[in-house]
């Protein structure tokens, strides 16, 4: 598996997340709109069936999610990499730290 050179940023995945809950949502709302006017289903019926939309809507990023958790060396490999990343800014911070307050 190939580790992303940009990794999105949380709030980037959450409104993507958003986007396509949205879209699955708007899809199914005039469909549901006419079986609401017919009669016969409540709210209930509607939300089940939502529920599935979303769950076969989002199948390809739970199959995803399970192949990067069954390789460890992947995951091993990420968090290698950001704790480098992060301990860079962080030298950096402390370097800044230091020296304002004197200790350089």
């Amino acid at each position: 598996m190939a580790i992303p050179s940009q990794p999105m940023k949380c709030s980037t995945v959450t409104a993507a997340i958003s986007r396509r809950i949205r879209h699955v949502t708007l899809a199914t709302t005039g469909y549901l709109v006419c079986r609401t006017k017919k009669g016969g289903t409540g709210y209930g019926d509607f939300k089940k069936e939502l529920f599935e939309k979303l769950w076969e809507h989002f199948a390809p990023m739970r199959k995803r999610r399970e192949e990067i958790l069954s390789d460890r060396a992947y995951i091993d490999n990420v968090l290698a990499r950001g704790a480098k990343r992060a301990n860079k800014i962080a030298d950096q911070v402390m370097a800044r730290v230091r020296t304002a307050v004197g200790l350089r």
